[in-house]
Parts: C-alpha cells; sequence; structure tokens
C-alpha cells in the first residue's frame, strides 16, 4: 500500500473513532448497544515464537463486527504482501499468497476505531507480536501527543527509517510501522527490530480527503531520530507537541 494509501485508511479509522464516540440513535426494536467490541482470541496469540511461515492471521471478535471498519484499520508490519480477507460469522481469517520471511517478528496492528455492526468502536488500538524465530525483537517506543486544540485520542503515530531524514516525503512513502494514541493520548511502538533508527510522527488529516496535503495537513515531528541498538532497545517519553497554526490566539496582560 502506498503512503496515499496508508493515510486514507488512517483517516477512515480516525473518523470512525470520531463517530463512534457520537450520541447513539436507538435502533427500532431494541436497547442501544454501547458494548464495545473486542478481540477474544487471535491466531497466532501475542508473542508467539516459531509460527509456521505459512501461518495465516485469524482474529475472533465478540460480537459481529463492520467488515470495513476492521480492513481499513488492520495493518501488518513488516508488510507480508496483498491481504486476503475471509469471514465467517465473528471471525476474520487474513492471509497472503506469499510465506512469511524466516527469523521475521511481525506485528498486527487493529485501530481502536475499527467497530462492530452498531457503530461502537473498539476504543483501544490492539497489537498483536508474533515471530517466525525463536524470539521477538525487543525493540520499543513510547510516548505521548500533547496538544490544546487538536486531538489526541486516536491519533496515527508513524515511524518512518532514519535514512529518510528528520522530514520524509509522507506523500510518497508507506512508514516502516505505525499505531496510533490510545484514549489517554499515549502510544507505543513494540517489537521492533534492534540497531534501527526511527524518526516518530504524529499524522492530523485536517481535511479528511485521504492524503497528505503540505498546505492543509498537519504533522507533529519528534526533532531527532530515535536509535535502538541491543544494549539500549527501549525509548521511553519519545513525545510528540501539536500545534495548529491556524488556532485562535490568545494575549492577556495588564
Amino acid at each position: 500500500m502506498t503512503a496515499r494509501g496508508w493515510a486514507r485508511a488512517a483517516a477512515l479509522a480516525f473518523a470512525a473513532l470520531l463517530a463512534g464516540c457520537a450520541k447513539s440513535v436507538p435502533p427500532p426494536g431494541g436497547p442501544i448497544d454501547t458494548t464495545a467490541p473486542r478481540v477474544v482470541l487471535s491466531v497466532p496469540a501475542d508473542s508467539s515464537t516459531r509460527v509456521p511461515q505459512d501461518q495465516d492471521l485469524e482474529f475472533l471478535f465478540s460480537e459481529t463486527m463492520d467488515r470495513t471498519s476492521v480492513r481499513d484499520g488492520l495493518r501488518v508490519y513488516p508488510p507480508p504482501g496483498a491481504p486476503s480477507y475471509d469471514w465467517s460469522g465473528r471471525r476474520l481469517r487474513v492471509s497472503w499468497p506469499q510465506a512469511l520471511q524466516p527469523r521475521t517478528t511481525y506485528q498486527a496492528f487493529l485501530s481502536g476505531g475499527a467497530r462492530d455492526a452498531h457503530g461502537v468502536p473498539l476504543g483501544h488500538p490492539l497489537t498483536i507480536r508474533f515471530t517466525t524465530g525463536d524470539s521477538l525483537d525487543r525493540g520499543r517506543i513510547t510516548g505521548v501527543v500533547r496538544a490544546k486544540t487538536l486531538p489526541t485520542k486516536g491519533v496515527p503515530i508513524l515511524a518512518y527509517p532514519e535514512s529518510l531524514g528528520l522530514t520524509p516525503d509522507f506523500t510518497q512513502v508507506e512508514p516502516s510501522y505505525a499505531t496510533e494514541t490510545d484514549t489517554a493520548a499515549a502510544y507505543a511502538f513494540v517489537a521492533l527490530p534492534p540497531g534501527a533508527g526511527f524518526t516518530i510522527h504524529a499524522f492530523y488529516d485536517t481535511n479528511r480527503n485521504g492524503s497528505f496535503d503540505a498546505g492543509t495537513d498537519l504533522v507533529a515531528s519528534h526533532p531527532e531520530v530515535i536509535r535502538l541498538t541491543p544494549d539500549r532497545a527501549v525509548a521511553d517519553s519519545i513525545n510528540l507537541v501539536a500545534v495548529d497554526p491556524r488556532a485562535p490566539a490568545f494575549v492577556s496582560g495588564a
């Protein structure tokens, strides 16, 4: 998927999360569904090792899901190829035409904007880690998004390789990894490879057109490259400050 396509999917998932937070209209003939769906089973399970290279990815949800929002909110990193989706009731199977890579750690990310058939979102993003090798990669980057006039919940957070510089071309290049902030404005990249450097960015698709527009959309970036090493595999408090240059300004004094 291109960066433009990823941005569109992220925007749809973000919009779905906001829509799910709106006041629900009671369906005729029954009470309002306010219970958030959840993933009750995944195959592979989180933190699985020695996963067969021909393994598909499966999710079992607690209730019937809106299939489009799940598809748009699901990403696997590193991408194994073009995915195929097979639904059977509450169960989703994702497969690829080629095998998984040997000795590779994968992470399946599901947006908190994925919602059930009644429009109620998960609310919290979900990440499932698994590897075809003997152990998971230990790299981890965590932080929060701080903002006064911009949202801090459900914000897409992108990690790009340091080889692209501090400001990658967001219109053309797909991120190496992506996640999003939770209800506490916190994010976490997990199972990252050691010996790698990343730049971290919060993406705001302001006009919600599914692509990055330099004159309209906003990106809040961490000012430094985050380098992970086998001896220092965790980087905490990589916080992002998002400022809307078009927000009203206030001046006070005496």
